[in-house]
């Protein structure tokens, strides 16, 4: 708030985009033409973002602006735009650091790994990698602490790890959880014998780590800061479960109808239905336990309930990606109706579709 009241720079007409975009969502038609509004702020802030990138004072409105466009991005569609936001806010973080103040360099990693290591999740096989691999050496240095680093150096007081962040619903716990399944599922047909003496992963080891990952995820403990905690603590239940299905999915290769996918199945949309439904404030919500729940059905009942609880988000959030990730779930439903795989190959095939159509999502 302070930035936007020292100057109308790309931040202030950042809000505005967003603000109009919303507009043109929930308001009757009539004299105001909020879309076309929303064009002009957007077009005035990214005119004014690169006009300043190279000013070291404006660094901090910068990386802000950077985060507000992403935000913007994905609330449209879940654009794939969103990645070049990411990939100018760890370039202005690298050029600047020291003219960011802790917290806003601190939120920014924050915004953007958690946003980045749920997509990641989404595509079948691949590293960690950034989101155009013309970098330069050091940028692919910067960009692999980003992915891989579970604190952050710039900010002034560490947050424990076990904390939820009220912003994304979870702790950073969760997240790097995800961000090490994700990580090891990498290495899957990269198997050797126990002893190989490249160093990579046997299949033994594989199912050391694996194993050490899902005892980890059944021991995760939350703590929150927050009054209101209640609605927080159900949020990171949600992550949890999705987390420990997901690691049955990718590291397991359970099938969708395996007994223990089944029941975690439903302890998830259990959990889904106390913090989603009709008259909940807008909040953070927990978009990627739903996806991952979405990707897990097995049954028309369990689609069913996938599918009211999408409908009760979009009726909430006029302007979001919850349309973009409904669609994407529902094209998983089409293709297995449609294919001859049985149930037991359909453990993997969300990536395989996801990576197919080249879907960028953000699950946030």
């Amino acid at each position: 708030m302070p930035l936007l009241l020292q100057s109308r720079g790309p931040l202030f007409y950042s809000v505005l985009a967003l603000s109009s975009a919303e507009r043109s969502c929930t308001t009757v038609p009539g004299d105001i033409d909020y879309h076309s509004l929303t064009l002009e702020y957007k077009s005035k802030a990214l005119a004014q973002l690169l006009e300043r990138l190279t000013d070291a004072q404006s660094a901090q409105e910068n990386i802000l602006t950077c985060i507000l466009q992403a935000s913007f991005e994905i609330a449209n569609g879940s654009r794939s735009t969103w990645l070049k936001h990411l990939r100018g806010a760890l370039a202005i973080l690298k050029k600047f650091g020291s003219a960011i103040s802790p917290e806003a360099a601190d939120f920014a990693l924050k915004y953007f790994r958690f946003r980045y290591i749920l997509m990641k999740t989404t595509e079948q096989g691949s590293q960690f990698q950034a989101p155009r691999s013309d970098l330069s050496i050091s940028e692919l240095h910067l960009f692999k602490n980003f992915c891989s680093n579970s604190t952050y150096t710039f900010a002034s007081h560490q947050q424990s790890e076990q904390m939820i962040d009220e912003h994304i619903g979870c702790s950073m716990e969760i997240v790097n959880l995800i961000y090490e399944i994700s990580e090891l599922a990498a290495t899957k047909h990269q198997h050797l014998p126990p002893q190989s003496p490249s160093g990579k992963l046997g299949g033994a080891q594989f199912q050391t780590i694996a194993l050490a990952l899902e005892r980890h995820a059944h021991n995760l403990k939350f703590t929150s800061s927050v009054f209101d905690h209640d609605y927080l603590f159900k949020s990171a239940d949600c992550f949890t479960i999705a987390a420990q299905i997901y690691l049955r999915l990718v590291c397991f290769d359970c099938s969708i109808t395996h007994q223990s996918i089944l029941e975690s199945q439903e302890k998830l949309l259990s959990a889904l239905r106390q913090v989603i439904f009709e008259g909940q404030p807008r909040r953070s919500f927990p978009m990627w336990p739903l996806f991952i729940a979405g990707c897990a059905c097995s049954s028309d009942e369990q689609r069913k309930t996938v599918l009211g609880l999408f409908t009760t988000l979009d009726n909430q959030w006029p302007i979001s990606n919850i349309s973009t990730v409904w669609r994407v779930v529902w094209t998983v439903w089409q293709n297995r109706d449609l294919s001859m795989r049985t149930p037991a190959h359909q453990q993997r095939d969300w990536q395989e579709i996801i990576s197919r159509f080249g879907w960028r999502l953000s699950l946030s």
